[in-house]
């Protein structure tokens, strides 16, 4: 074999060069292996711990989180000249200090350029994969494995390994023109990704609240973080007809009334919200003795805008109908 060639080959950015370089230095023992590896105890990627059953070492993962893998290890097209990409770049970026996992990592060109790819073999390069997972690699290595996993398809086996997604069961329902999530307690970038979708959280329900014309953001984050949902095409269908057929349905939810001409609104942020408040209801009135009389303030300690004059009032209510009630809404 003209090494050679394959360098050059390899250097212009050949996947397939680039794996049948690395077969033959290793033939040729030409590998620069450290004289002391890498040993440390084997762990679970996804939950930390540390793996000591022969099963688990096995798989490179505990008996808790393969279930939850295991179970929801859907499969969708592979990308199989991105997978070889990648496996290239695994290759160029090899950490031999870690050799008995990054071998079988770059060995998985065997099936990528001499095999005929199937469903079994796909998934034994995802098996093979998880497993190299478990000997703690540098983060940039592992962060390539976690491509090469979406590349194959599956996606939402990542989502997991990253406690991107919440496995446990959620249940969606809709009352007043809000929608609700009752969730296990999700991480920091699903709790992120839910208050970016304009959810609060009540602490006494321990729900997720959604204002109705958020409705089709809080689907969007549900569907991507949420693996075991309930009700939810149900909550937004209920919820359409809701707003369609009761125009200020939900309002209450934001807006209560405190005294005569004046109310008390109570809405998630929202800055182009409170810009256009500030532009269309007037701050006050000077009277003859110079006292102030305010048409909206902002409680600090309640978190609340109150707002007085019927002709405000009825402002106010169109402005929340506007952005929180509004939007469009996802279809069935």
């Amino acid at each position: 074999m003209n090494i050679e060639r394959l360098e050059k080959n390899a250097k212009e950015g050949d996947p397939e060069a680039q794996y049948l370089l690395f077969r033959e230095k290793e033939r040729r023992g030409e590998l620069s292996l450290p004289s002391t590896p890498v040993t440390h105890s084997r762990k679970c990627f996804r939950c930390g711990a540390e793996l000591t059953d022969e099963q688990s070492l096995s798989r490179g993962m505990g008996k808790t989180c393969w279930g939850h893998v295991d179970s929801k290890n859907e499969k969708m097209e592979p990308d199989i000249e991105k997978v070889k990409k990648l496996h290239a770049k695994f290759l160029s970026k090899m950490d031999f200090r870690y050799w008995e996992a990054s071998v079988v990592i770059a060995r998985l060109g065997n099936f990528l350029y001499t095999e005929k790819l199937n469903q079994k073999i796909l998934k034994e390069i995802c098996r093979k994969i998880l497993w190299a997972l478990s000997f703690g690699l540098p983060s940039k290595q592992n962060e390539i494995l976690l491509s090469l996993l979406e590349a194959l398809g599956y996606s939402l086996l990542v989502k997991i390994l990253k406690n991107q997604a919440v496995i446990g069961r959620a249940k969606v329902s809709t009352h007043d023109g809000i929608l609700y999530l009752k969730a296990p307690r999700p991480k920091r970038v699903v709790v992120l990704a839910l208050k970016g979708a304009g959810a609060l959280f009540d602490w006494p329900s321990h729900t997720w609240n959604f204002p109705g014309a958020k409705a089709s953001k809080a689907a969007d984050v549900i569907k991507r973080y949420f693996l075991n949902v309930e009700g939810l095409e149900e909550a937004l269908e209920t919820l359409k007809e809701t707003l369609k057929e009761f125009p200020e349905a939900g309002l209450k939810r934001f807006i209560s009334e405190t005294g005569v001409e004046e109310v008390e609104v109570k809405t998630p942020y929202n800055s182009d919200f409170i810009s256009e408040l500030k532009a269309q209801i007037p701050y006050g009135i000077k009277g003859p003795d110079n006292q102030w009389f305010l048409f909206r303030e902002f409680d600090r300690s309640d978190k609340v805008w109150v707002i007085r004059k019927e002709e405000h009032i009825k402002t106010i209510k169109e402005l929340v109908t506007k952005y929180f009630l509004s939007e469009s809404l996802p279809r069935g």
